[in-house]
């Protein structure tokens, strides 16, 4: 059974998750307000056509507004949290590609990039695993053209010898990975 790997924190990207959430949620509350307030027009409309007393009915207009504001706050707070955990499995990989992208950048390998069940972009972590692969085999061209260099330059004069160490390193200097 392959063991699953879970983060520990919900919000790991701040600045997408929170401003993402925080527009989802507005715009649903914006919605929301005005369609209880069309709702409520129409309703009240409809019974000012019936030439009934206002004072039978603005209660029930005050505890409709009351329920339907409850109603919202515990919607919203509800969307809040579950858009929290959408997003985490958008930002989760992606600051995982980035981690991984500085690595390469820094000369270090990464073997085998796994995401978590659920996460979005799965894909990207074959992608990225497969190009760690092509710029190792990158650096395994690299050498193999500086041994045989090597061997080149052995059978040489040693002047030219030290001018092949030179090059060699001009070579070895074209790897990607093990630039310590």
């Amino acid at each position: 059974m392959a063991k699953k790997y879970k983060r520990r924190f919900l919000i790991i990207d701040p600045a997408f998750q929170i401003r993402t959430t925080l527009i989802l949620c507005a715009s649903t509350a914006v919605f929301f307000v005005i369609l209880d307030a069309v709702i409520i027009m129409a309703i009240k409309s409809h019974l000012e056509g019936l030439n009934l007393n206002p004072v039978i009915y603005q209660d029930f207009f005050r505890k409709l507004i009351i329920y339907q504001v409850a109603i919202l706050f515990v919607f919203l707070a509800f969307q809040f949290f579950a858009l929290l955990m959408f997003t985490h499995k958008i930002a989760g990989p992606i600051v995982k590609v980035k981690k991984i992208l500085d690595n390469i950048l820094s000369g270090n390998r990464n073997d085998n990039t796994r995401f978590r069940e659920g996460d979005f972009f799965y894909d990207a972590a074959d992608k990225l695993t497969d190009l760690d692969l092509m710029l190792t085999r990158h650096d395994e061209e690299l050498d193999k053209v500086t041994h045989h260099l090597d061997k080149v330059f052995s059978t040489l004069s040693q002047e030219v010898q030290s001018e092949g160490h030179i090059i060699r390193s001009q070579v070895q200097s074209l790897k990607i990975f093990d630039k310590i």
